[in-house]
């Protein structure tokens, strides 16, 4: 099938075939591993090779929604007809490779052929401006061509347009859901390069894929210079991370290695500058002093790789922040349900930290395809790992799902251990702050008790130390507050804004005032698994007091305002009321309830319990419960600590002696 070109004055007469010196057979030889999509893209490398600034692509459908034809149109230089044996005459070979543009493609001689992996059949319409001609290749004849010339006319312009027919196993969806994201792979780098650059599918322009653009600017002498640092959502189709070097007209006319060793996240950097005209790569008499060899091109590509190795690793480092995160939020982190708080803290940190330490090394780990199911069975394995301090088992682990080598696990294993070894004197300087708080309290109660009162001493101490009554509480009322104030303050603390709108308290005790009332951050999980929202409502006596029925009614009376008023109610609240003494009478007369609800209560296995009734606890200790039931707890902390620490000497000395030594360092 022969095509006819639409003109002013027609078509010229077909010339003589010509004939390539190869055969079919060798040619599709050559194309075998190409895939469709690749083929396309090579048409529009070809107009980007020869200056094109926009290439239109626009396709015809049947009803069927199959492709029947393509058509490739670009503004490039176009093909001479009066080069013919240095252009289409070639296969293996092309004038392009003597052009040292660092954008060229097609060097290979072969582009052209590769129609023949989606259609039949390529007609061609090209134009250097001063003459113009068309051929056609089909896929039965590849090594031969028949050049017809184009009459020359005054609207002539520069280009090639390619139509492909008989098109072959395309239809809209491949095309759409398939070839179209792989040309804005392909061509998002040099697109971002140039913002004159423009690829036109099916009349819209081809969008950029997704990517984060850290601008920077540098003055030298010399001139000033923007660099681009640029992390890509998804790996370009170019393999290697490189740093592009731009003149005034946006061309790229030079481009070095980042020596970026990339895991998991994709960068390159662009740095433009007036500069860069007449940039030569080679250093030679023409070049003058613009060539890779000069003292500003080294210093701005020292400055460029250094940026984007920083960009880049604060880049990883926020992504593995975002995925603790996003795995906070799926739940997908086991509970820690130890008694010892803080060790259960202790235990997190390290989870978290070996979760970012192994994602930041291998961020496959962590592939976005798992589901909640495997992302739990994948932390649950590194929890008890971590817990185990067995790193040999984290490996094999590891080695199931991605391919470590010798240096990555010594460097994983390094950053661990070290990691491991700042967090417990972290959390060993933590308990011995708390063991000092505790100290201070048995001072405070015990050898001045006469002195020390509800309001001044003791509440203010406390107010500073909510992790007595639990971890992540939050101060909402204290002394002199009434419940109307204190339904305002737990409103806002769960960000409801419906205080004006609620009726106001009808309960005889609404103006009693709490010494202490505090909520939890965040929720807790019973045993069934249903989330609950904590509050703590507190009655501080002064030591000299001893606990009795007139303080347990006092408490009974909190309760049962919050109780008996319904916006207050929330079935995924929990009240606990707390009672606190220095000591509880032993009086029949006036703490004979105390001890008869104490007794009642005992049952349920809770110290200090005396009612227990749906969402409502009342409880009753003495500071010296409280004070030795806490320092038992970080004494045994700190014994495990000390053993923990020895577990990592012991198996990694060295990594001792680097932090002894690096802690020195930083204090020097």
């Amino acid at each position: 099938m022969k095509h006819k070109v639409v003109s002013a004055k027609g078509v010229g007469k077909y010339m003589k075939a010509r004939y390539l010196k190869t055969t079919d057979q060798s040619i599709k030889s050559q194309l075998s591993g190409v895939k469709p999509e690749q083929a396309l893209a090579e048409y529009i490398w070809n107009g980007f090779d020869a200056n094109a600034t926009k290439i239109e692509i626009n396709t015809e459908m049947n009803e069927l929604k199959s492709l029947i034809s393509m058509t490739i149109q670009d503004n490039g230089d176009g093909i001479d007809y009066d080069d013919l044996e240095n252009t289409l005459d070639l296969f293996l070979d092309s004038k392009k490779k003597n052009i040292s543009k660092p954008t060229t493609r097609g060097k290979k001689g072969r582009g052209r052929f590769t129609f023949i992996k989606f259609c039949e059949q390529a007609y061609w319409e090209t134009s250097s401006g001063h003459n113009g001609f068309c051929f056609t290749i089909d896929s039965g004849y590849l090594n031969k061509y028949e050049p017809e010339k184009i009459v020359k006319t005054k609207t002539n312009k520069k280009g090639t347009k390619v139509v492909f027919s008989h098109i072959k196993d395309v239809d809209f969806n491949l095309f759409n859901d398939y070839m179209v994201p792989f040309l804005r792979n392909e061509f998002t780098w040099l697109l971002v390069s140039n913002p004159e650059l423009k690829i036109i599918v099916n009349g819209v322009q081809l969008n950029t894929s997704d990517y984060e653009a850290i601008p920077h600017q540098e003055e030298f002498e010399e001139g000033v210079f923007n660099l681009k640092s640029v992390i890509w959502e998804e790996k370009p189709n170019q393999e290697k991370s490189l740093v592009y070097f731009i003149d005034s007209s946006n061309e790229i006319v030079h481009k070095e290695l980042s020596e970026l060793n990339l895991k998991g996240f994709y960068c390159s950097s662009y740095v433009s500058s007036d500069w860069f005209d007449g940039f030569n790569s080679k250093a030679d008499l023409l070049s003058g002093n613009k060539n890779t060899e000069s003292e500003v091109f080294v210093t701005i590509l020292a400055l460029a790789k250094n940026r984007l190795r920083q960009e880049y690793i604060n880049f990883r480092n926020s992504a593995a922040d975002n995925l603790i995160q996003q795995y906070i939020k799926e739940g997908v982190f086991p509970e820690m349900s130890g008694d010892n708080r803080v060790l259960n803290e202790f235990h997190r940190e390290q989870l978290i930290s070996t979760i970012k330490i192994i994602y930041e090394a291998e961020p496959a780990v962590f592939s976005k395809q798992l589901n909640k199911s495997q992302k739990r069975i994948l932390i649950k394995l590194l929890d008890r790992i971590v817990q185990s301090n067995r790193l040999s088992e984290l490996f094999d682990v590891l080695d199931g799902i991605v391919s470590l080598s010798e240096d990555d696990m010594g460097r994983i294993s390094g950053l661990l251990q070290r990691t491991s070894l700042e967090n417990i004197t972290k959390t060993a300087e933590h308990v011995r702050d708390r063991l000092d708080i505790i100290q201070s309290f048995k001072s405070l109660i015990y050898d001045h008790k006469k002195f020390a009162l509800e309001v001044p001493h003791i509440q203010k101490c406390i107010e500073s130390n909510l992790w007595l009554f639990g971890e992540k509480y939050h101060l909402l009322t204290s002394e002199e507050d009434k419940f109307d104030q204190a339904l305002r303050s737990l409103l806002d603390f769960n960000s409801e804004d419906r205080y004006y709108d609620r009726k106001p308290l009808t309960h005889p005790d609404k103006n009693k005032e709490m010494d202490l009332f505090i909520a939890q951050k965040g929720f807790k999980v019973a045993d069934d698994d249903k989330k609950y929202f904590h509050h703590v409502v507190i009655e501080l006596k002064r030591p000299s007091i001893k606990l009795g029925d007139k303080e347990l009614a006092q408490i009974k009376a909190y309760k049962n305002v919050i109780a008996n008023e319904p916006q207050f109610q929330d079935e995924n609240s929990i009240w606990d009321f707390v009672l606190i003494g220095n000591e509880i009478s032993e009086s029949k007369i006036t703490a004979v309830d105390l001890h008869s609800d104490l007794e009642t209560n005992r049952i349920h296995g809770e110290p200090g319990l005396v009612q227990k009734t749906g969402n409502f606890r009342i409880i009753v200790k003495t500071w010296k419960q409280i004070l030795n039931e806490f320092e038992l707890r970080y004494n045994e902390i700190s014994n495990k600590l000390s053993l923990k620490e020895l577990e990592i000497v012991a198996s990694s000395p060295s990594e001792l002696t680097k932090s002894i030594e690096s802690a020195s360092e930083s204090a020097s």
